[in-house]
């Protein structure tokens, strides 16, 4: 019930983040055991992040996904779940989160990555939450899910294993972001 209301299909994708960050800023000489810390920290505080994002899509549309036919098994987890537990779920997510990005912050020592994680997580919260509902607003719908499920999480994987930006690096988003397009869309 919980993995359908947090669309746990959405975790998969996050698995392309991390290898194309790690790909990218991965710089020897690194420690086996750094290493490790910080894939399971970023994957940690992304799959929150991812969760956060869906279960908080789940909360608001809720009304208008109830009319989709598709959507069926998803409504009926929400209904079981409950909307008031699942508005405490996501805030003991979103402080656990929260303090996962400041200590990930404070070891990495680097303060971007939190201002990634709080403008990332504020989009993919504010995409169907009101009063903003960014997804009813035409071109920022798009443009808004592009950023939050491809630009963002490479990046902030990106800033994970570096500090330096590599000019080759920028010409890979178009393919990430068409990448989760397709996803998106095949398992909407």
């Amino acid at each position: 019930m919980l993995g359908t209301v947090s669309r746990a299909e959405f975790l998969l994708p996050n698995l392309g983040s991390l290898i194309m960050g790690l790909a990218w800023g991965v710089m020897p000489p690194i420690r086996v055991d750094d290493l490790v810390v910080l894939i399971v920290l970023f994957f940690a505080i992304i799959n929150l992040s991812s969760a956060i994002g869906a279960q908080a899509n789940t909360l608001f549309d809720r009304e208008l996904d109830s009319k989709d036919d598709r959507k069926k098994q998803l409504v009926e987890a929400m209904a079981s779940f409950g909307a008031n537990r699942l508005k405490e779920l996501l805030t003991i997510e979103f402080a656990l989160t929260l303090i996962l990005v400041f200590l990930f912050m404070l070891i990495q020592q680097k303060p971007i990555l939190l201002l990634m994680w709080i403008v990332g997580i504020s989009l993919g919260y504010f995409y169907s939450a009101p009063p903003f509902r960014i997804k009813s607003r035409s071109w920022l719908a798009p443009v808004t899910l592009i950023l939050v499920l491809a630009i963002f999480p490479v990046l902030f994987a990106y800033y994970t294993f570096t500090s330096e930006m590599n000019p080759f690096f920028l010409p890979s988003f178009p393919h990430r972001a068409r990448l989760n397009s397709v996803w998106c869309n095949y398992t909407d």
